[in-house]
């Protein structure tokens, strides 16, 4: 947002914390301008009431095996998302807050994955706990991966990928042949790539020894 020059004459008064501030006529005319900055909005009185509870506003329940589908906020990768000030990540995601309800907060290392492959959909039956490997996986099984050639700036095919990854034959002759750098070939072949192989391939990454 561009910032008022300084010394303009405040033109609302804050509901958080009472002081008078500039907010751009746009914003006062669509409501938005109650608040003079982000750690006023996120105190006012409504934020107070607990995620679990507010958490309930924003579901479409439906029967126990049907998508129970997040009406609220959708986050750029299609997840639905809650503010929660008292939490430390402050901005959870709605599906792993309804986990968390339900069962527990997830320990660390887990994401919460979707049975459903429904990303807006916060039915706990649908949920289940997975390493990032098998978060990974599902996504590529359920075509909502965008590793590997299904990526607009892939230089490689899958296949191309597979077949550098056992091509013995030294890196200048196969960079060559696949219009790549020796660098990226080395790359490739590299322990330092499992997660890109896992993206390309859908095998599982192999341990350092």
């Amino acid at each position: 947002m561009v910032k008022p020059k300084p010394g303009t004459p405040p033109n609302a008064e804050c509901e958080g914390c009472g002081q008078p501030f500039f907010a751009w006529p746009y914003r006062l005319k669509s409501g938005r301008g109650r608040f003079c900055s982000f750690k006023c909005a996120a105190n006012r009185p409504e934020r107070k009431t607990p995620a679990a509870v507010r958490f309930w506003r924003y579901v479409d329940k439906r029967g126990p095996g049907e998508c129970w589908n997040w009406t609220g906020y959708i986050g750029q990768h299609g997840y639905g998302t809650l503010t929660c000030p008292d939490d430390p990540a402050f901005v959870r995601t709605a599906h792993t807050l309804s986990y968390e309800i339900h069962h527990a907060r997830p320990p660390k290392g887990l994401f919460v994955c979707h049975r459903c492959n429904n990303r807006r959909c916060v039915n706990p039956a649908h949920l289940y706990l997975g390493t990032p490997s098998q978060n990974q996986l599902d996504r590529r099984a359920a075509g909502n991966d965008n590793g590997g050639e299904r990526n607009g700036r892939a230089k490689l095919t899958d296949e191309q990928f597979r077949k550098i990854s056992a091509d013995t034959r030294p890196g200048a002759i196969v960079a060559k042949e696949f219009g790549v750098s020796r660098h990226y070939v080395y790359q490739i072949r590299g322990r330092a790539t499992a997660r890109a192989r896992l993206l390309n391939t859908g095998e599982e990454p192999v341990p350092a020894n």
